[in-house]
């Protein structure tokens, strides 16, 4: 007889370990120095899982959604969590249940059609390897602003951001998703025929189409207002204003940004762009935030390929920790005042119009530049946009109260209320006394914050509690969005609430019902997290040791 509960619970999934291992082609485990290594994502939450699980194949994952799915119906609740790289910045990528590790073994490029321009691969691959093997084409997905060893997988499911100004799910085309119960869909465009045959199964993917279609049809207000709002966001399930469209019905933007809460993608085919790696990269610093706004207008008049900003407080961050950069490092030495770093890249074919480009650019801000500067070589390009990953790296070695991004990231400010939102949020900073330093990917004007806040003790995390509950006021106050570089997740489920009406929030968890009727999909992740949850996985900013959450 077991002598504790949790005892009775490890005995409990060695078990379920060992029927698995016998089911799978992939491994199963319940070591606890793996389980402890899954315990963190890119966020500030941790949580151990019970089990950890490599799928090797599509079955695999439907064996194990089919197993968890048959215990749910009993009683029993193991909710899994797909995971990618780890470096989600939400909390989705951690569980209390099952992780599903797809980088292990569905990490295939499996065919690329260059006439049609599309790629088949598996959700554990990385937007680094895909471009890898697109680029011997002419050919690339975009991801500027994403790292190369993020998965296709993991920034469809919370629909990245980059510094394009696109999403990565702009390039989804198609998804092969593992549904709750173990059945598989295969989205795609479908006509009213194709629907109508689809509602017609009576499997759970019929059942979907029909109460989808149906859905769709009740909510068509609802529906109407989310199509219509012109702010972009990625908490709940946005997609659904998307799935009827021009005469066709398509699951395929529901999926996108739902952090794997309606399903497991275990397939997709994307939609390739050309590649120009003869990108022209400028770099311009400004002495004010006030210039920065207006250097940032101009540039986006001349249409470049990417466009990101670094305040000044960062890159001395990033200075300190060794880090030079032609464009800063002379300035930060002679101690000369600066607001900010603009990096930005012309991708025009012709090499003629990129400097004809740069040169009309750099005469039209001259009065608002402090200094700029264009790069003379390949190396020299690509260290001027390694800025904001050098600030990632520095961070994470940082010590004590390290600069906290995950909760203030990827937030959406209106280009015209920029100005009055920085002023708002100096008044913010004086009256919690922590600075505030930002970046941006200035093109969708969506930004993240970096304050420096010790999270050890209830009253640092309530203090930190307090100033995020402030500052998302006043983005939404502004017109804004928290959630617009990346779906919410667990972090900022309690908070984004304030985002939606009764009705959208309503419409959102008809739509969880639907595909998640058992809770066995990424449960906590988008809905169902609340406060006081957050609180008790919160961890330390920096990895240091802080409270891990041992599965109960």
């Amino acid at each position: 007889m077991m002598s504790s509960k949790v005892s009775n619970k490890e005995y409990i999934m060695s078990k379920i370990s060992q029927y698995l291992n016998e089911h799978l082609t992939g491994d199963v485990t319940t070591a606890d120095a793996t389980r402890y290594t899954y315990a963190t994502d890119g966020s500030i939450l941790a949580a151990v899982p019970d089990l950890v699980v490599y799928p090797s194949v599509t079955d695999d994952i439907r064996k194990l959604a089919r197993f968890t799915y048959q215990l749910a119906q009993k009683g029993h609740i193991l909710p899994m969590s797909p995971r990618g790289s780890g470096l989600n910045q939400t909390g989705a990528a951690i569980s209390d249940g099952i992780i599903i590790d797809t980088p292990t073994h569905m990490n295939r490029v499996f065919e690329f059609d260059q006439k049609q321009r599309l790629v088949r691969v598996q959700p554990g691959v990385t937007l680094g390897a895909i471009n890898a093997a697109l680029q011997l084409h002419g050919f690339h997905i975009p991801y500027e602003g994403v790292p190369a060893a993020a998965t296709i997988g993991g920034a469809i499911a919370s629909n990245t951001h980059t510094h394009h100004g696109t999403y990565i799910g702009d390039s989804v085309a198609e998804l092969e998703v593992v549904l709750a119960n173990g059945d598989i869909m295969q989205t795609k465009r479908l006509s009213r025929r194709e629907l109508s045959s689809k509602k017609g199964l009576q499997t759970m993917e019929g059942a979907i189409y029909r109460a989808i279609d149906t859905l769709l049809d009740d909510s068509q207000s609802t529906i109407k207002t989310i199509a219509a709002s012109r702010v972009p966001a990625n908490a709940g399930y946005p997609g659904i204003a998307q799935v009827r469209r021009r005469g066709m019905f398509d699951l395929t933007p529901l999926f996108i940004g739902s952090q794997g809460t309606l399903g497991i993608v275990s397939e997709m085919i994307l939609e390739a762009d050309l590649y120009n790696e003869d990108l022209l990269t400028f770099a311009v610093l400004v002495e004010s935030y006030d210039d920065m706004v207006r250097v940032i207008n101009t540039i986006l008049e001349h249409q470049p390929e990417s466009l990101h900003v670094v305040d000044s407080r960062l890159a001395k961050l990033a200075y300190k920790a060794g880090r030079r950069h032609a464009v800063v490092a002379p300035h930060i030495e002679r101690g000369d005042a600066f607001a900010a770093v603009l990096v930005g890249a012309f991708g025009d074919f012709s090499e003629r119009t990129r400097q004809r480009k740069v040169k009309k650019l750099f005469k039209d801000i001259d009065r608002y530049s402090a200094d700029r500067m264009v790069a003379e070589d390949l190396d020299e390009a690509r260290a001027l946009r390694s800025i904001e990953n050098d600030l990632y790296a520095t961070c994470q070695i940082a010590p004590k109260a390290s600069p906290i991004s995950s909760l203030f990231s990827g937030v959406y400010i209106p280009p015209r209320r920029v100005t009055d939102f920085l002023a708002s949020i100096q008044k913010l900073t004086q009256h919690y006394r922590v600075a505030l330093p930002f970046t941006a990917s200035a093109i969708s004007s969506i930004y993240s914050f970096w304050p420096s806040l010790p999270v050890r003790s209830t009253q640092d995390k309530q203090a930190l509690f307090k100033l995020y509950d402030a500052f998302s006021a006043l983005v939404i106050a502004h017109g804004g969005s928290v959630t617009a570089g990346e779906a919410e997740g667990r972090l900022k489920a309690p908070f984004v609430v304030k985002e939606d009406d009764a009705g959208t929030q309503a419409l959102y968890q008809a739509i969880r019902q639907i595909f998640d009727p058992h809770g066995t999909l990424n449960a906590g992740v988008k809905n169902g997290f609340e406060l006081r949850d957050v609180a008790k996985y919160l961890r330390l900013p920096n990895g240091a040791a802080g409270p891990i959450i041992r599965p109960q």
